[in-house]
């Protein structure tokens, strides 16, 4: 569901439909604004309402079903269709997308406590999104005897929309009566500390909360830039459109191999330091994408960064998940608030404004310089794309690496909040 609006599917809305790259940047960022001002509402009802089924799991079945009608619907672009239905589509999708991440994402707090098992977790739960993104960039080859072609096509996306269609509604009946709900521990007796208010109060205080926003916001806002004309790139400048695919099948591969190796050097040597140097793989193929030019090797040397990149980046994936849990428990120990649906959620209202704003500038800079989805583009146009989608979100990166490295809780730390928090907990059993 992720994989395909993150850029792909924009970029064949601006080749295919009657839809225009301006079009495309400002329906991202309202209808990610729309995605982030839903996320608190539904991270609040995921910690109050319970269900036989438990607070998290409900959620997640709705958003499936509902995920599967926008996700088919959105596989349908033709020339005639224009940006009120990608708009429309994009908002029930972005809905449904909310529905399962921020119940999914709370759920992952509750499944361990322990700070190697949360980095455990947070791998398994990369690996399994790459390999979504794997499955969606294989489509496109494995129809190549029925369609002819391994490109991403309108054809093609579509019966990617009928599998989603049919596949959908089984993960959410398995979902629902099979995954083990985890365990609040806090269950019992809510802080008088609790509540929307106070939490967000709460948070403006936690430093390192503060630090985990400035360098996700960072990341996220030039990965925003850089994904959502990356499709426009390939295809468009460098003519390597049956080659998309592919490459995206090798990125995703890249990370499942990565990922296990990222997981154990996290485990033995921490988040910080193995995180890092990957960050730096990661800097270095962003700037090397720029001095990309068309020719017969231009798909090798894309192939080739696309490795470098999916070699770098499983600690980016591992990491925040992992530490934001981390966060949520020192916000526990200070308030006494233990709502770790709308923790997540306005968190991800805070960074979800930023990844809005990266795709919709993405596109509105596309726009701005010239540069063309259709027609051969300008040499002026074409500096400008890469200035746009390559230098600037280098520039975020090594903001972003920055205030990273400057994450203050690590095993130790951690260990000593949950060790208080536990504490806290047998004080209340005991005056209860």
């Amino acid at each position: 569901m992720h994989s395909p609006m993150g850029g792909v599917l924009p970029g064949l809305y601006a080749k295919h439909a009657a839809v225009t790259l301006a079009d495309l940047g400002l329906i991202l960022i309202i209808s990610r604004v729309f995605d982030a001002i839903t996320d608190p509402l539904i991270g609040i009802a995921s910690d109050r309402i319970e269900t036989r089924f438990g607070s998290r799991k409900p959620w997640v079945f709705s958003g499936l079903l509902l995920g599967a009608i926008g996700f088919y619907f959105l596989m349908l672009p033709t020339e005639s269709t224009g940006k009120l239905y990608f708009f429309f589509w994009s908002l029930v999708l972005y809905l449904a997308w909310t529905m399962i991440d921020i119940p999914v994402r709370a759920w992952s707090t509750e499944l361990t406590h322990h700070y190697d098992e949360r980095s455990r977790v947070a791998g398994f739960f990369a690996l399994l999104s790459y390999s979504g993104n794997m499955l969606f960039s294989l489509a496109p080859l494995l129809l190549f005897p029925i369609l002819g072609s391994t490109e991403f096509t309108p054809e093609s996306i579509r019966f990617i929309g009928i599998f989603a269609l049919v596949a959908f509604p089984i993960i959410a009946v398995v979902n629902l009566f099979s995954a083990p709900e985890g365990q609040r521990i806090e269950r019992r007796k809510r802080s008088s500390a609790a509540g929307p208010r106070a939490t967000i109060r709460a948070m403006r205080k936690n430093k390192p909360l503060l630090i985990f926003i400035g360098f996700l916001g960072a990341m996220m806002l030039g990965n925003g830039i850089f994904v959502s004309g990356l499709f426009l790139h390939q295809d468009a400048y460098l003519g390597i459109g049956p080659y998309i695919p592919v490459t995206g099948l090798v990125f995703s591969l890249t990370i499942l191999v990565a990922l296990p190796i990222w997981k154990l050097l996290i485990e033995r040597h921490g988040r910080i330091k193995p995180t890092l140097i990957g960050w730096g793989f990661n800097i270095l193929a962003l700037l090397c994408f720029a001095l990309i030019t068309p020719g017969p090797y231009a798909h090798w040397y894309v192939g080739f960064l696309i490795i470098c990149a999916g070699l770098g980046g499983g600690g980016l994936l591992i990491a925040p998940m992992a530490m934001l849990a981390d966060i949520a428990d020192y916000h526990r120990l200070k308030t006494g608030a233990s709502e770790p649906g709308l923790f997540f959620a306005v968190l991800a209202f805070l960074t979800k404004l930023l990844a809005a704003l990266g795709a919709g500038i993405g596109f509105l800079l596309l726009d701005f310089v010239g540069f063309s989805a259709k027609d051969v583009s300008s040499d002026s146009a074409i500096l400008g794309m890469k200035l746009s989608l390559f230098v600037l979100p280098t520039i975020l990166s090594l903001v972003g690496a920055t205030l990273f490295f400057m994450s203050p809780i690590d095993k130790r730390r951690q260990n000593i909040i949950r060790k208080r928090i536990e504490s806290q907990a047998l004080t209340l059993e005991s005056e209860e």
